[in-house]
């Protein structure tokens, strides 16, 4: 059987910053990095899924962003030609009136960074090795 096409993933900086977030929450929660790195593993194998199968995820937005779960968390993305852009990197259990804000927000083209400073290395570390 032959190997789908893996189309390139791109990360906003909200993005990234949420799943760092997260990621360092639960360093520091529970003293230890075993948690966060079996949730970047996680993540690193959905990402790897919806790259090869962008259309297997469910629709939301009239089609325009999809979304993947990952039990508390999910994944917000866009389809683009050639590349998935992920949105949003999102706990579940938060108010979704925040999320659904953001994600509008990229549809209308507009971009809202955070204030707080970015942590780019760690995020870096937890995809780019899955621990």
């Amino acid at each position: 059987m032959a190997e789908s096409r893996r189309l390139k993933i791109e990360w906003t900086k909200i993005a990234e910053y949420q799943l760092t977030d997260i990621l360092e929450y639960w360093d520091r929660r529970n003293l230890s990095r075993s948690y966060s790195s079996k949730l970047s593993k996680t993540v690193v194998k959905q990402v790897d899924f919806i790259s090869r199968n962008p259309n297997s995820s469910r629709p939301i937005f009239s089609g325009e962003i999809r979304t993947s779960s990952l039990g508390h968390y999910s994944l917000y993305f866009r389809i683009n030609e050639d590349s998935i852009k992920i949105l949003a990197f999102w706990d579940n259990r938060q108010n979704p009136k925040k999320l659904l804000a953001q994600l509008r927000n990229d549809l209308k083209g507009r971009y809202n960074p955070f204030n707080k400073s970015q942590s780019n290395a760690l995020f870096s570390q937890h995809i780019a090795f899955g621990d």
